[in-house]
């Protein structure tokens, strides 16, 4: 951070104390990176654009959602998909609104997920976000008492999951039901 702050751009303190919190949360969720997370949302405000405004409240969203501080996730990824929406984001827009939804289902807001996968549903997506959103629909259909249509959809994906954590993830979900 001192370094960042020796360029003077404001821009470069912000991203470098975003990063420097996600370094810290990933090893060890601790105060020390919450509050860097905050700093780097107070930087963006100040002076980052709307982009660094979304980005730096979903990574506080993200971290919050790590520690399952899922009330506070939800405002934070609302309002980054808020920002996205309103600009044009497409992108971000897709990725926070999927990390919310997850949030959302983990949450048993059932009925504001469903909104959300209507909103998804109605966006062109890029073909590679087929087995994710679709992983949130089985886990949608799990959590509304449906583990038939749940693994019927989990089945359908299958194939066309990644080797890695994609597939390890839908076989997981799979085993759990």
């Amino acid at each position: 951070l001192e370094l960042a702050g020796q360029t003077g751009s404001r821009f470069v303190e912000m991203q470098a104390t975003g990063n420097l919190a996600s370094m810290l949360e990933r090893q060890s969720p601790s105060e020390e990176a919450f509050c860097l997370y905050r700093k780097a949302l107070e930087l963006s405000y100040r002076h980052g654009g709307n982009d660094s405004v979304a980005i730096a409240h979903a990574n506080l969203a993200g971290a919050l959602a790590r520690t399952r501080e899922d009330t506070r996730a939800m405002e934070h990824y609302g309002k980054a998909l808020e920002i996205c929406r309103r600009e044009g984001m497409g992108l971000h827009r897709a990725d926070y609104a999927m990390e919310l939804l997850i949030v959302l289902i983990r949450c048993r807001e059932l009925d504001r997920a469903s909104r959300l996968f209507q909103e998804l549903d109605s966006w062109e997506l890029p073909l590679d976000y087929h087995v994710s959103l679709e992983h949130a629909r089985a886990l949608m259909k799990n959590a509304m008492g449906h583990s038939e249509e749940s693994c019927e959809i989990l089945l359908g994906i299958l194939e066309e999951a990644r080797p890695g954590v994609e597939k390890f993830d839908v076989l997981a979900l799979l085993y759990q039901i």
